[in-house]
């Protein structure tokens, strides 16, 4: 007898994620493990159900078509899910971006390009640097995003130190983040444990045999109807 797992239940990941399990994105994922859960469960009963005028080819071939369409489902479930984790990371993005001030540019912005342009190096770099440390937004907020061509910036480096000055400047970032990222992995483990559990319920032999009878008896009776009208 399979023992239904508990990643087919939201609990787990709702006690895990405490608090942030309440944003409406993530909240709308962990329902959908739910909603593979009851797919799950559906498809278990019909599985074993017994129709005792069937053969075990009719069963594997009405097996099938509910198959293809439970999972059908549990796809549109996952990747509804997904699109609105995928927004939500975009959104903390973007708000940490803000909190770091790299969204707006200052009216000067060009002037400071040009100015990092005109510099060596070596001085272009420690500019920077000391940009980074004194958590000056007007020059960070007008080179980040642009082409760095326009002010002479190499590629050293720099995605690193950007990564490490938005998290200083948003605390809450990382902690938002890997909430989607437990949300997601949660999702996915629960299709991933539906969609082979209800792969290993096929009884892929007899459902092509009874394919094979039905094809062979379509045939026979379209030609019985032929013989019978000419």
């Amino acid at each position: 007898m399979e023992i239904r797992s508990p990643l087919l239940s939201s609990k787990l990941a709702r006690e895990n994620l405490g608090k942030k399990a309440d944003v409406y994105e993530i909240n709308r994922a962990l329902n959908a493990i739910d909603n593979i859960g009851q797919l799950y469960d559906a498809l278990s009963a019909a599985q074993k159900s017994v129709d005792p005028l069937e053969t075990p080819q009719a069963r594997a071939m009405r097996y099938e078509t509910q198959y293809l369409k439970a999972t059908a489902k549990g796809e549109e479930v996952l990747l509804g899910a997904m699109e609105s984790l995928n927004n939500l990371a975009a959104t903390i993005k973007q708000q940490a971006l803000f909190q770091a001030g790299l969204t707006d540019p200052p009216a000067s912005a060009q002037e400071i390009r040009a100015s990092l342009r005109s510099m060596s190096q070596a001085d272009r770099d420690k500019a920077i640097a000391d940009a980074f440390e004194s958590n000056d937004r007007e020059v960070l907020a007008s080179i980040y995003g642009n082409n760095r061509v326009t002010w002479g910036g190499t590629t050293n480096a720099l995605d690193s130190q950007f990564e490490a000055y938005v998290e200083r400047n948003s605390p809450d970032a990382r902690a938002n983040r890997e909430a989607v990222s437990k949300a997601a992995e949660a999702t996915n483990l629960a299709f991933d444990t539906f969609a082979k559990s209800a792969n290993d319920w096929r009884d892929p032999l007899n459902a092509a045999k009874g394919y094979a009878q039905q094809e062979e008896f379509d045939k026979a009776d379209a030609a019985l109807k032929a013989a019978l009208t000419a």
